[in-house]
């Protein structure tokens, strides 16, 4: 079991651990890395939400027909 803990697919790792003894110090390792990866993952989407909102807005009045006018 402690061998498929290193899965790199992070949700099937999760469901692993979920399955795993607890009281195991190597599940306990393994727990703690896939929580360091949810944080950074975590701070990733956080850094890409704004300017995905901002994108969104461009392409939402890219296709707006009155605001195209005005540009042109």
């Amino acid at each position: 079991m402690i061998g498929k803990l290193a899965e790199p697919n992070l949700t099937r790792r999760l469901a692993l651990l979920a399955e795993a003894r607890r009281d195991d110090p190597r599940v306990c390792q393994h727990l703690i890395e896939a929580k360091t990866e949810i944080e950074r993952l975590q701070a990733a989407l956080l850094g890409i939400a704004p300017a995905a909102h901002f994108m969104r807005d461009i392409a939402y009045a890219a296709l707006r027909p009155e605001l195209r006018d005005a540009t042109g």
